[in-house]
């Protein structure tokens, strides 16, 4: 809903329930340069309770969140931009490494993603 230009998914890690979300470690680079190194960087810490929150939530409205289904939670290192051609790498502690390089960017003048 903010601003996601795309979503990169790395592998599942089955052992995610003993992670410590508030102290992890993340750091996020572009074209081999470091430009966000965090520990526990997600502005609001909990995860799992805002999953919570969104679970409640929705439930109040007759909607659930469904076995496979995807939820981001926000970012651990805030918003960067790249250009064409630029390699993105995500670390997270834990969790094995992300990345991908866009060679070009098309917009589908698509305005309303959520359906």
């Amino acid at each position: 809903m903010l601003s996601n230009g795309a979503l990169v998914l790395g592998s599942l890690n089955k052992n995610w329930r003993d992670v410590a979300f508030q102290t992890l470690s993340a750091r996020l680079g572009i074209n081999g340069n470091t430009l966000c190194q965090t520990i526990g960087g997600h502005p609001h810490g909990d995860l799992i309770g805002l999953m919570v929150m969104l679970a409640n939530d929705l439930g109040k409205r007759g909607l659930v969140i469904k076995p496979g289904e995807i939820v981001t939670t926000g970012s651990y290192t805030g918003f960067y931009t790249a250009n064409p051609g630029d390699e993105i790498v995500a670390d997270f502690d834990g969790f094995t490494s992300v990345s991908v390089t866009f060679n070009s960017f098309e917009n589908s003048g698509e305005t309303d993603a959520l359906r």
